[in-house]
């Protein structure tokens, strides 16, 4: 499941776009008030089902076949090795200008912001038919719950896990990555690049990579590729990502807690 996100700020108030897309249907709504679902009928034909003033531009991109970018497997338990946390930590206070951290939505939790997960379950999206329902016969009610989340996004603040990621890519050096569209990177004033945009792809093969509350990533394929060509990958959270094929150390462990440093100064390198 692909989820794109394009978000504008316009006189303080966040315009977010959601595409969703599956191999069986793409569904895509806006905080401007509309909604438009693609999906094969029993019949084995598309049905287009919208609502409100879906924009031209959009109605044509859905009339295409939805297409699964990025595949996602199950994860492979083999390939992965339990690290002590207290050595994680110092490899994170470590991580310099050739390193990378990505983060995924368990960095937010802790911000009340609804996950990825969370926003599917309430579109009804682990049914197909309760979706099409949805769209048919309650699509306000679809539209309230994203306008609330989107609404929610800019009244949230960055965790103590933002400030401290921000403390680190600044004295550090190192790149910063996030599948989020929340913003609480961009409010400690971190430079942050969306792992959808072409600039991650962008990024040179880093020799270690820190995942930072990732479950199950869109974009695999780009950290598949990084473990290919030999980068390290360690990842923290409560349970183990979804990492198909990679080869990758992780520590078992609440973000929010592991994040966290008594002495500023360890921030620098070599000290």
């Amino acid at each position: 499941m692909i989820c794109n996100a394009l978000e504008n700020i316009l006189k303080k108030e966040i315009i977010m776009i959601f595409r969703f897309f599956r191999p069986d249907y793409s569904f895509i709504i806006s905080s401007q008030g509309w909604l438009v679902l693609n999906y094969t009928n029993i019949n084995n034909k598309n049905d287009i089902i919208f609502y409100g003033n879906v924009p031209d531009e959009e109605m044509e991109k859905i009339k295409f076949k939805p297409l699964q970018l990025y595949p996602q497997a199950e994860t492979n338990s083999a390939l992965l090795e339990k690290i002590e946390e207290k050595e994680a930590q110092h490899l994170l206070y470590e991580l310099c200008e050739r390193d990378v951290i990505f983060t995924g939505a368990g960095i937010s939790k802790a911000a009340n912001i609804a996950t990825q997960d969370d926003l599917m379950y309430d579109f009804g999206m682990d049914n197909i038919h309760k979706l099409v329902s949805l769209c048919t016969n309650k699509p306000e009610q679809l539209l309230q719950i994203f306008i609330k989340f989107t609404a929610r996004l800019g009244l949230s603040r960055p965790t103590p896990a933002h400030q401290f990621v921000h403390r680190l890519v600044e004295s550090n050096g190192c790149a910063l990555i996030t599948e989020n569209i929340d913003l609480l990177h961009q409010k400690t004033g971190s430079k942050v690049i969306f792992a959808f945009f072409p600039e991650a792809d962008e990024i040179p093969t880093p020799d270690t990579t820190f995942l930072l509350g990732v479950g199950s990533p869109s974009r695999k394929d780009l950290i598949q590729k990084w473990h290919k060509n030999g980068t390290r990958i360690i990842a923290v959270s409560l349970n183990p990502p979804n990492l198909s094929g990679v080869r990758f150390e992780w520590v078992q462990a609440d973000v929010q807690k592991f994040c966290h440093t008594p002495n500023p100064e360890v921030f620098k390198r070599g000290n």
